[in-house]
């Protein structure tokens, strides 16, 4: 409330950056203060697009937190950059897919809400390189799928090195796997057909072992 009080106050600088790269909004999305967030956002000195130290911007924090409210007003801020990648390779898309691991539906509608900017980054996806696309696919994620392939820079032929990302046990397990493996491995058939029109789709790609030769 003391918070809230002092946004009020004609002496409170919301572009204010401390020692860690920390904005009053970053700061409030840290800690899961919606309200608070909310109430800055409204103010038109804000900047959401600032990274702390971390590299957490605003966007990519709201994502993380599930926050259908707030995640929309900061994709319309011009400082607002859903493109932008932390260190950990996460960006907002990827924070918002994430979200989809506990609540399908409301990672759905965060996926969509960052989806409607045509900047958003589909290139980046967590420590294990994994693209937004294939993390879609191997949760299942059709509508997502589907959405993301329209995007020009979509790329489904990209060739990740699978691992075992938030809690999802992936098909190639620590081989190397594109989109299209993994949604034939998850029965995505209006997928992987959609993946076979896109030009830099290589359905003879070979994954697993020497022995395995596995393809889609």
């Amino acid at each position: 409330q003391k918070a809230l009080d002092f946004l009020a106050s004609t002496n409170c600088n919301l572009e204010h950056v401390n020692i860690n790269g920390d904005t009053a909004l970053t700061l409030a999305c840290q800690c899961k203060n919606e309200e608070l967030a909310l109430a800055i956002l409204k103010s038109s000195a804000c900047n959401s697009g600032q990274a702390n130290e971390r590299g957490e911007t605003a966007l990519i924090l709201a994502c993380k937190n599930g926050w259908e409210k707030v995640v929309p007003i900061i994709l319309q801020d011009p400082f607002c950059n859903p493109a932008f990648v932390g260190p950990a390779r996460n960006t907002a898309l990827y924070e918002a897919l994430g979200v989809a691991c506990t609540d399908e539906s409301k990672g759905e509608i965060l996926a969509f809400q960052v989806l409607e900017r045509p900047d958003c980054n589909l290139g980046n996806g967590g420590h294990y390189y994994q693209t937004p696309l294939s993390l879609a696919c191997c949760m299942k994620l059709e509508s997502i799928a589907l959405k993301l392939l329209d995007f020009p820079s979509c790329n489904p032929g990209c060739v990740y090195h699978g691992q075992d990302i938030l809690d999802i046990k992936l098909s190639g397990g620590t081989d190397p796997a594109t989109a299209l493996y993994d949604a034939i491995d998850t029965g995505l058939e209006k997928v992987a057909l959609e993946f076979l029109e896109h030009p830099s789709c290589n359905p003879y790609q070979v994954f697993g072992t020497e022995e395995e030769n596995v393809t889609p």
